[in-house]
């Protein structure tokens, strides 16, 4: 996923790692304790600040959605299960 636009290092990162681990998970998201570890953010509080960014700039939606508080869907992704026996 090419990122476009003036966009902060720690955002360009967040972004690039929620679009690498859903690939690698079969579409899931992950917390916000493996976003802060893998892109050296310094909180869970600035996960929720950047990820809140990300939002309003269109690059993912966070449905509010009773006991799914972890999912994170990226605007024009598109996951796909794989086949069976591939």
């Amino acid at each position: 996923m090419k990122l476009r636009g003036r966009m902060s290092e720690k955002r360009k990162r967040l972004m690039q790692f929620i679009v690498d681990y859903k690939l690698a998970h079969d579409g899931n998201s992950p917390t916000y304790r493996e976003m802060m570890r893998e892109t050296g953010l310094s909180s869970t509080s600035m996960v929720a600040f950047h990820l809140e960014k990300l939002e309003e700039a269109g690059l993912i939606e966070r449905p509010q959605q009773v006991g799914n508080s972890r999912v994170i869907e990226v605007v024009g992704g598109q996951w796909l299960p794989p086949l069976l026996g591939e």
